[in-house]
């Protein structure tokens, strides 16, 4: 395989990764997994207006985000309607205190899960045989627990990006 073809292998493999990252995010639930601390159980809406992605990329035309909040694991369904129209839609799980690994296209994505200072911090890790993809993300719930905000910090050799994505509690 010609370098080239390398780089376009890795391109694609880090594209489909950036994917996973945008297309996750997460909704926040009425439970409690913890005594005190609010669950993140729940079906969650994008709120285009009030979220912002890096310049040139474009908000999907619509999200919702079910999350399923059982003691330290988050289990998260999402689906996206990209401008385009097309949908996708992905299954992964978190921790709330620890490792956990999903797979996309086959890859191991590795992502390291905390609390701090009354929100979510995962930090997440993708390597490939070119490339490495690290993601820094932050989740806040509101203080009614009824929208959801997730900050999330990419970097790769493809360059560094900064989002903020805004989610309403529907049920």
């Amino acid at each position: 395989m010609s370098a080239r073809q390398r780089f376009a292998v890795a391109f694609a493999v880090c594209a489909a990764c950036a994917l996973f990252v945008v297309a996750t995010a997460f909704a926040a639930g009425s439970s409690a997994a913890v005594s005190g601390v609010p669950g993140y159980s729940g079906r969650w809406e994008l709120v285009p207006a009030a979220s912002e992605v890096a310049t040139g990329r474009k908000l999907p035309r619509g999200r919702v985000d079910w999350i399923q909040h059982e003691d330290v694991w988050l289990n998260v369904r999402s689906r996206s309607v990209r401008t385009s129209g097309d949908s996708v839609a992905l299954d992964f799980r978190y921790r709330t205190d620890g490792d956990a690994i999903n797979k996309l296209m086959g890859q191991d994505i590795r992502t390291s899960g905390r609390r701090a200072n009354g929100a979510l911090v995962f930090e997440t890790t993708v390597k490939l045989p070119l490339i490495e993809l690290k993601v820094h993300e932050r989740w806040s719930l509101s203080e009614k627990a009824d929208t959801l905000v997730m900050v999330r910090d990419s970097d790769s050799p493809l360059g560094k990006e900064h989002q903020r994505l805004v989610f309403r509690r529907t049920k």
